[in-house]
């Protein structure tokens, strides 16, 4: 049956309609937060035992784990402080790099070890340089989220995802210009799509190719044998990169961490809160990343490759985001993982499906660029770069609100016994939300975390923070998150 053009074209914009409808729902809710036990006041699931004993239960919802109520020994309020305290960290470029006045980082673990990393790189000229108004260079902030079996690739980007990036850009340069903005994001793209090959090359190409080195040890070499773990790990990442040269703001962002800016209007004073991506978090359950990769494998079922999981689709059965490094049950082609396997004994993940025409997950980033002083004058006060281990609790409209609040005192304002900042919190319903916000850290990456998955609630902070490995993961991940804020010369209008 034929459809007049009329109604073909009525069809259509019914479907684009609908289609925006389920993108802007994806975009709220996960500004808001992406867990459903994140309802404020004291949870259900909590029970105390004793003054030292609590226990979670867990049985229930969709998970169905063996032990229902899996005990925790309960630390005390001293001892949660010191974990803050010695995850912590703040530092100041003392003058070598006038843009950036500090940075703010902290990684609390829940898994053992921690899967989490950051980085954090500034390079500068010399101070006579700088006196003479001569650009001082980059500054790179990196929050890593790893996943799978081990941290190998979490802890393998911390040392070289950034010189990396420094190596694409510097390929970029003559001997006296400096690349331009779109360069720039063009070799930030290709040096993560390239250390994401590499990362996936070299455990078959070294094995397969190299003999032993050592005569008196066994071949292929232990040494070599230490890039197995790289084959059941992968990891998220979000770089954030300050140029004063092009006086540009780059963002890259591969998987489900997340960054967003702070922006003031030097004459209102008022706010704006910017999450630094188009296309929001790169998850199963974003629906331009499930149309895509629906789009990359256009003859198989995507019943084959994004399955539900838990309460969310998820590429293979098992795997959350679209885009990472690592994750080579993902990538690899099944006459090679099988080679592993037999060979080296690599123990792949065994929720993987066959990987039929692989990649599912990709290694492209996305990359964003701002202007650190826009034409409209505003003022970039902070940018926050963070894991999934905060934003499953809090939205960036919160965090953007609890970092503007800590910064500005007079913005503590009292409300119901509730103090919390100027302006209505997204995402919380007044009828489940009880408790206060904090404003105890003087680090600002220590006052969002505490306040993300604590609530500044004193009882549910001590409680989530004393889970350990036995069924605590359901209510909490490791949490990572940099703030940084910058000083005069970013305080709005464009000083070229």
């Amino acid at each position: 049956m034929s459809v007049p053009p009329s109604s073909q074209d009525a069809l259509l914009g019914g479907l684009l309609c609908a289609s925006l409808a389920i993108y802007l729902t994806f975009l709220r809710e996960r500004s808001q937060g992406r867990k459903f036990f994140r309802a404020c006041g004291r949870p259900a699931w909590l029970k105390t035992l004793g003054p030292h004993v609590f226990s979670v239960r867990t049985d229930w919802g969709p998970w169905g784990i063996d032990n229902p109520e899996p005990k925790h020994l309960l630390q005390t309020w001293e001892e949660i402080n010191r974990m803050f305290h010695v995850a912590s960290a703040e530092q100041e470029p003392q003058g070598k790099f006038p843009l950036i006045s500090a940075y703010h980082s902290i990684s609390v673990p829940y898994n053992t070890p921690n899967q989490d990393g950051h980085a954090v790189d500034i390079s500068w000229s010399d101070r006579e340089t700088i006196a003479e108004g001569a650009a001082p260079g980059l500054a790179m902030f990196s929050v890593i989220d790893g996943h799978g079996a081990n941290s190998s690739v979490a802890d393998l980007l911390q040392g070289v995802l950034h010189p990396s990036i420094a190596y694409a850009i510097a390929q970029k340069s003559g001997e006296d210009n400096h690349p331009s903005p779109e360069e720039i994001a063009d070799a930030v793209k290709s040096s993560i799509v390239a250390l994401d090959k590499d990362i996936l090359a070299a455990p078959t190409q070294l094995l397969a190719k190299a003999p032993g080195v050592v005569s008196e040890l066994p071949n292929p070499s232990p040494t070599l044998l230490q890039l197995l773990p790289l084959e059941t790990a992968g990891a998220c990442a979000v770089t954030v990169i300050v140029d004063a040269v092009t006086d540009k703001l780059y963002v890259a962002n591969i998987g489900d961490c997340r960054a967003v800016a702070g922006w003031q209007n030097p004459v209102t004073g008022e706010w704006r809160c910017d999450v630094l991506t188009d296309i929001g978090d790169m998850v199963a359950e974003n629906p331009l990343e499930s149309a895509r990769i629906r789009a990359e494998h256009p003859h198989e079922h995507p019943d084959d490759f994004l399955s539900a999981s838990d309460l969310a689709p998820r590429v293979l059965g098992y795997l959350v985001p679209t885009r990472s490094f690592g994750d080579a049950t993902a990538k690899r082609d099944e006459e090679t993982m099988k080679w592993l396997e037999e060979r080296y004994g690599v123990k792949y993940d065994e929720l993987k499906k066959p990987s039929v025409n692989p990649p599912y997950v990709s290694n492209e980033p996305e990359v964003i660029m701002r202007d650190l002083h826009p034409e409209s004058g505003e003022a970039l006060r902070f940018v926050i770069a963070a894991s999934d281990g905060l934003w499953d609790f809090i939205s960036s409209e919160e965090a953007c609100l609890l970092v503007t609040a800590a910064m500005d005192p007079a913005r503590h304002v009292q409300t119901e016994d509730r103090p919390y900042p100027n302006g209505p919190l997204p995402g919380i319903s007044e009828k489940t939300c009880k408790g206060t916000w904090s404003f105890e850290d003087d680090k600002l990456a220590t006052h969002l975390v505490r306040n993300a998955v604590g609530r500044g609630d004193k009882w549910e902070t001590q409680r989530l923070f004393s889970m350990k490995d036995n069924g605590g993961r359901i209510f909490r991940d490791d949490a990572t998150a940099i703030v940084v804020t910058f000083g005069e010369r970013c305080k709005g209008g464009n000083t070229a």
